[in-house]
C-alpha cells in the first residue's frame, strides 16, 4: 500500500504494516471480567479546582459499552462509517467507540494533537468522516472557520 500523496500528516502508518511487523505469537492472559481493562484520567472540565480523577473500566463494562454505539437509536456506527473522535480519550472511552469501532470494522481516524479548525475541516473532507463526537467548543470553532472560508 502507498500512503496518499496529498497527505500532510507526519508519521502516518498503516495498521496492516504494524500487524505484519509482529510474529503473532502472543499468549493471551486469562483475566477476570471484573478486572480493570482501561484507566482514564479526567481533569479541568469543571469549574472546580484542578484535580485529577482516575476512572477504571472493567472488561465487563467494556463489553457492554462496545454494543451501544452500534445500535440504531444511538450512533448507529457500522462498517459504512468513518469515525473521528475529537475528544480526549477519557471522554471517548465512555462512549464505547474505542470498542465498537473494531467490533464493526469501522474506519477510525485520530486527528492527533492539531485540533485547529482548518486541520479538522481538511480531515473531515479527506477522510469522509461520517461520525465525529466532539465538544461544543470544537464544533463552534469549526463553524466559525467555515463561515470565513
Amino acid at each position: 500500500m502507498d500512503l496518499p500523496p496529498d497527505s500532510k500528516l507526519p508519521n502516518l502508518l498503516f495498521y496492516e504494516e504494524l500487524l505484519a511487523a509482529n510474529s503473532g505469537d502472543y499468549a493471551w492472559p486469562l483475566l477476570d471480567e471484573n478486572s480493570a481493562s482501561s484507566l482514564c484520567y479526567a481533569s479541568g472540565t469543571t469549574d472546580t479546582p484542578p484535580s485529577r480523577c482516575a476512572v477504571f473500566a472493567s472488561f465487563d463494562a467494556a463489553a457492554f459499552l462496545c454494543i451501544n454505539p452500534t445500535m440504531p437509536n444511538s450512533m448507529n456506527v457500522s462498517i459504512h462509517d468513518s469515525v473521528m473522535p475529537v475528544v480526549p480519550m477519557f471522554h471517548i472511552n465512555v462512549s464505547g467507540l474505542p470498542h465498537a469501532v473494531p467490533l464493526t470494522s469501522t474506519k477510525i481516524v485520530f486527528p492527533g494533537p492539531c485540533l485547529y479548525s482548518k486541520s479538522l475541516c481538511e480531515l473531515l473532507e479527506q477522510e469522509q468522516i461520517t461520525v465525529s463526537p466532539g465538544s461544543l467548543t470544537v464544533w463552534l470553532g469549526l463553524l466559525k472557520y467555515m463561515s470565513t472560508e
